[in-house]
């Protein structure tokens, strides 16, 4: 008696399986047609292209740490500048600023 329960859900569990993959194979699949598939292989193209000088151009970490310290100091001289000048020069957004207002970590070795 118990025998032939479990063969009896067994196969109405197998039934349902295979019922369900014929359905999913047998039914219409809708494909929208786009241009988005010659989009994103343009897309992976270019930041392909744009990663190259980096992985020709190795720099030390000295290097780059006077690099961003020079960038740093002429980008403050600049906002300094502009600042004084011109007032209206506020960011619109409230969240562009925040960077301005940050204080550099004592461990950061790009402290100004």
């Amino acid at each position: 008696m118990k025998r032939s329960v479990v063969f009896v859900v067994f196969f109405l569990i197998l039934g349902f399986a295979v019922a369900g993959l014929y359905w999913s194979q047998r039914r219409p699949k809708s494909s929208p047609v786009s241009a988005n598939a010659i989009l994103n292989m343009a897309a992976d193209a270019q930041r392909d292209l744009s990663r190259v000088p980096m992985r020709l151009t190795r720099l030390s970490d000295e290097r780059e740490i006077r690099i961003g310290k020079e960038l740093a100091s002429t980008l403050l001289l600049k906002k300094k500048g502009s600042r004084s000048t011109s007032p209206a020069s506020e960011a619109p957004w409230p969240f562009a600023r925040i960077g301005t207002y940050r204080t550099p970590l004592p461990s950061s070795p790009i402290t100004t």
